[in-house]
């Protein structure tokens, strides 16, 4: 019996052994790092700048229960040099958007939903396809052939007449 828990403890002593020395070298030939990796830093991406580029067909969608709002914003689009061909206004699917809202699809449309939110003081600006075709082509409605297109939904903080004048 004496013999029996002998090997036994021999045997676990072994095997304890055998691991600490694999983790050893292991370490020893830098297989395992011990060291903690800091992530990489990308504070040093560029600022996208707000641009007002008139070549974007918008399409504006009234999220609130004031049927002025859309004529106000088409108004102010116009006026800040957009073509009344390039301005297409409808209603959201509800009245009760909190926050007007601007939506671009590619990273590249970035500064110009920028320029538009800052025109119409839009709170937020989000990046979706949820107002493009999967082909990037104009949502349903949208008359112009260009594939370039902004949708800004006007929620409950919209302001009429409070356009930033055109640069």
């Amino acid at each position: 019996m004496r013999a029996g828990l002998v090997l036994f403890w021999a045997a676990i002593a072994t095997v304890v052994l055998l691991v600490a020395g694999i983790f050893a070298s292991m370490v020893y030939t830098g297989r395992i790092d011990l060291t903690p990796q800091t992530a990489p830093s990308y504070s040093d991406t560029p600022e996208v700048p707000a641009v007002r580029d008139t070549s974007y067909s918008i399409l504006v969608l009234n999220g609130t229960a004031n049927p002025a709002a859309s004529t106000d914003a088409v108004a102010r689009l116009e006026a800040a040099g957009w073509t009344a061909d390039k301005v297409i206004a409808g209603a959201a699917s509800t009245t009760s958007f909190a926050t007007t809202t601007v939506y671009y699809s590619s990273d590249a449309d970035l500064g110009a939903a920028k320029g538009l939110a800052d025109l119409l003081n839009a709170g937020s600006i989000v990046q979706s396809n949820a107002y493009t075709g999967a082909s990037g082509t104009p949502s349903p409605g949208a008359t112009s052939a260009s594939t370039k297109q902004l949708t800004i939904v006007l929620g409950a903080d919209y302001q009429l007449g409070t356009a930033t004048p055109a640069p």
